[in-house]
C-alpha cells in the first residue's frame, strides 16, 4: 500500500511538474521573439512583454547535509541504560527540496503553488490563488496558505537565514499550514498578514486508556473527526528602511484548537519537541528521522492553544542584529494542575565580511537578497544564542540552551555553502526517555555539532 501511495504521489508530482513546464514551453511558444520575455537567473521566468501582468515563474530551493555529532557515550546514547543505543548518529542526507510554480493571470491574479520532498514523500507546500483588484497593496488569497508567518525567523525563507536551521523556539512552536485564506496588506512603513485555515489532519492521534499503574497508547482514526481552526496575525513595522539602514519591530499571535475526545476516549493530540540545532537523515520513508528530540512535552490533551512573540531587529552597514521572544499558553483538560506554558527566545547576529548589505522587504517584514560584489561571492560571519523551556507546572518537557556560529559562502545569487557550529546543552524531559522504555531523568547532555550545507536555487 505504501508503495503504491508513493507511486501515485510520484506520478502526481511528475504530471504536475510537467505541466508547469509544458505550461511554460507553451507561453513561449505561442509568442513571437519580440513578445516573449525570458530569463533563467534563479528559476524559469517567462513574461508576455506586451502585458506584463501574465507570466510564469519555475523554481526551487535545494539543500545538501552532512552533520557530524561529537561528545561522550553518555552525551550521545538516548540514556546510559539503553544500552548503545544511540540517539545522535553523524549522517549525511537531502535536508530537502522545495519546487514551486507561480505565475500572474492578468492584472489582479495570481496564483503560487509548491511541494516539498521529506526523505521519500512529496507533499503539498504553499498552493494558493491570490486576488489584487481590491484596493492597493492588499491581497486576498485562498487555498493551502501558509502557517510560518508568526515570528521573524519563521516568516523568513530558508533561502534567507543565516544558519541552517531555525531558531529552537521557531522548531518547537511555528503553526502549521493549512486550507484557509489569507490576507496581506502592506504599506510604505510595514505590514500586516492574517490568515486563518484548517492543518491538515493527520491519519491518526494519540489516545490514553490507564490499565494497572502504566500508560498504554493506542492510535485513532481522526477521519470522524472535523477539522480544527488555526488563525495567525503578523504585524511589522520598520519606522527607519533606507538602503543599509534599517530600524525593525514586529508582534505576531497565533490560536489553535484542538480535539479532546474520539466517541468519550481522550485525545491526546499536541506535541511540542526540538532538534538539537540540526537534523540527521530521515527514516521510515520521511515519517521519522535519526536524530533524537530529548527536548519533549510529549502527547498532550488540550482543547486550545494560544501563542504571542515579539520580534526586533537593526541592520547598519554589512551587520544585522535581530531577537525575538514566543510565549506558548496550552489549555490543557483532564489535568487537575490545569493550563501549561512554555517558552523560548534567541538573539542573533551576522556580518558581511565583504561588505554587502541584505536588502529589506518592507512587505514581508525580512531580510532577504543581495548580489555578491565580487567574482569570488561574498563571504558572511553569523552568531546565535538561543532557549527553549518545554517545562510547565508536573509536566518536564526540558530545557535547551545553543550557542551556534556560522560562516556562509555565496558563491553567487544562486548557490550557497554554509557550515556551522553547534554548541548544545540538553536538559532532557521525562517523555523522551518514557518512549523507548528508560527510567525517566534529568541527567545534562553536552553536544558538539558540526553541519555543512551545499544549498542553490533553481
Amino acid at each position: 500500500m505504501r508503495k503504491m501511495v508513493k507511486n501515485v504521489s510520484t506520478a502526481v508530482l511528475g504530471g504536475l511538474l510537467g505541466l508547469g513546464i509544458s505550461g511554460g514551453s507553451a507561453i513561449a511558444g505561442e509568442f513571437t521573439a519580440d513578445e516573449c520575455l525570458m530569463h533563467s537567473k534563479g528559476g524559469l521566468h517567462v513574461k508576455y512583454a506586451k502585458d506584463p501582468s501574465y507570466w510564469l515563474a519555475v523554481a526551487g530551493i535545494a539543500g545538501f547535509d552532512t552533520t557530524s555529532y561529537m561528545g561522550g557515550y553518555r552525551d550521545k546514547a538516548l540514556d546510559p541504560a539503553s544500552l548503545g543505543h544511540r540517539a545522535f548518529p553523524s549522517s549525511a542526507h537531502v535536508r530537502g527540496i522545495i519546487f514551486g510554480v507561480a505565475g500572474g493571470l492578468g492584472p489582479n491574479w495570481s496564483y503560487v503553488m509548491g511541494f516539498k520532498a521529506a526523505g521519500e514523500r512529496v507533499l503539498f507546500d504553499d498552493a494558493y490563488l491570490t486576488y489584487l483588484g481590491l484596493c492597493e497593496g492588499l491581497r486576498l488569497s485562498v487555498g493551502n496558505v501558509p502557517g510560518q508567518f508568526f515570528g521573524f525567523d519563521s516568516s523568513n525563507s530558508f533561502s534567507w537565514i543565516p544558519f541552517l536551521e531555525r531558531n529552537l523556539a521557531s522548531n518547537a512552536f511555528q503553526p502549521d499550514e493549512g486550507l484557509g485564506v489569507m490576507a496581506q496588506y502592506g504599506w510604505c512603513d510595514g505590514s500586516l498578514v492574517m490568515t486563518a485555515f484548517q492543518p491538515t489532519q493527520y491519519e491518526s492521534v494519540f489516545n490514553a486508556h490507564v490499565l494497572g499503574n502504566g500508560l498504554i497508547e493506542h492510535s485513532t482514526s481522526l477521519a470522524i473527526k472535523r477539522d480544527y481552526w488555526t488563525t495567525t496575525g503578523r504585524l511589522t513595522f520598520s519606522p527607519l528602511h533606507t538602503d543599509c539602514d534599517v530600524y525593525h519591530f514586529g508582534v505576531s499571535a497565533m490560536w489553535q484548537e484542538q480535539p479532546t475526545a474520539i466517541r468519550g476516549i481522550p485525545v491526546y493530540g499536541k506535541r511540542f519537541a526540538v532538534y538539537p540545532g540540526s537534523r540527521g537523515r530521515s527514516t521510515h520513508h520521511g515519517l521519522g528521522n535519526t536524530t533524537a528530540r530529548l527536548v519533549d512535552t510529549g502527547h498532550i490533551r488540550a482543547n486550545y492553544i494560544r501563542q504571542f512573540n515579539i520580534e526586533a531587529a537593526r541592520q547598519w552597514g554589512p551587520v544585522i542584529i535581530d531577537g525575538e521572544y514566543t510565549d506558548t499558553y496550552v489549555h490543557r483538560v483532564g489535568d487537575p494542575q490545569g493550563a501549561l506554558s512554555f517558552s523560548g527566545w534567541n538573539i542573533q547576529g551576522r556580518y558581511m565580511l565583504t561588505g554587502e548589505s541584505h536588502s529589506y522587504d518592507v512587505d514581508s517584514g525580512n531580510f532577504c537578497s543581495f548580489t555578491p560584489s565580487n567574482i569570488f561571492g561574498a563571504v558572511e560571519l553569523a552568531a546565535r544564542y538561543d532557549f527553549v523551556n518545554l517545562n510547565s507546572k508536573n509536566l518536564l518537557g526540558g530545557t535547551e540552551h545553543n550557542v551556534t556560529v556560522g560562516v556562509n559562502w555565496y558563491i553567487n545569487d544562486n548557490v550557497r555553502l554554509s557550515l556551522n557550529y553547534i554548541r548544545a546543552d540538553i536538559h532532557p524531559g521525562t517523555a523522551a526517555a518514557l518512549a523507548v522504555g528508560a527510567v525517566p531523568n534529568t541527567l545534562k547532555r553536552n553536544l558538539d555539532i558540526v553541519a555543512f550545507r551545499a544549498g542553490f536555487r533553481f
